[in-house]
C-alpha cells in the first residue's frame, strides 16, 4: 500500500483518474499505481485552491482565516464548510444512502461524514476547531445548567436504588 505525502512542496501529484475497463468489478475508475520512487507530495492550501478553481470559485481561502474554506453569505459573513457539512449531516437521508451503497455500514458512512467534516476544517495555523466549540459549548450557561440537572438527576436515581 502506498501513502500519500502532504507537505509543502509545490510538486503536482501523478496520479490521475480515468475511466478504465480494466477497472474491478463495480469500479468506474482506475487509478494508476504509484511506484515508491514517485510518491507524490502536495501542497493542500494548492490542492484547495485548485479544487475551488475548478469546482466555480464559491469557496473563499483567506489568509484572515487561516486559509479555513467557506462560503460567504450574502451579508458578507463567513459560512465556514465543516459548518455548512454539519447541517448537511443533520438532513441527510442515511436509509437512502444505505441504498445507494448497500456494501457500506451506517458506521461506515458516518465515518466519511466525519472525514469530510475535519478535512473542512483544514488551516494554515493549526487551530483545533473541535476543541473551541467544545470549549464555547461547556462555557455556556445552558449546557452547565443541563449538565448540574443530569448530575442532580443521577443523583436522585442512586439514592432511590439504594433505598
Amino acid at each position: 500500500m502506498t501513502a500519500l505525502t502532504i507537505s509543502g512542496s509545490t510538486q503536482r501529484a501523478d496520479i490521475s483518474k480515468t475511466v478504465s475497463t480494466a477497472a474491478t468489478p463495480g469500479q468506474k475508475y482506475k487509478f494508476h499505481e504509484i511506484t515508491s520512487n514517485s510518491i507524490p507530495t502536495i501542497n493542500v492550501t494548492e490542492f484547495f485552491t485548485q479544487t475551488n478553481e475548478a469546482s466555480g470559485g464559491m469557496i473563499v481561502l483567506d489568509t484572515q482565516f487561516a486559509c479555513m474554506p467557506y462560503l460567504r453569505g450574502n451579508d458578507g459573513h463567513p459560512v465556514f464548510l465543516f459548518q455548512f457539512i454539519d447541517v448537511i449531516d443533520e438532513y441527510l437521508d442515511c436509509d437512502r444512502l444505505k441504498r445507494e451503497f448497500p456494501t457500506l455500514s451506517y458506521g461506515q458512512m458516518a465515518g466519511a461524514i466525519a472525514f469530510l467534516r475535519k478535512l473542512s476544517q483544514f488551516n494554515t495555523r493549526n487551530i483545533d476547531v473541535e476543541s473551541l466549540e467544545d470549549a464555547d459549548l461547556e462555557a455556556t450557561p445552558a449546557f452547565q445548567s443541563m449538565i448540574e440537572q443530569l448530575l442532580a438527576d443521577q443523583e436522585e436515581t442512586l439514592v432511590q436504588s439504594v433505598k
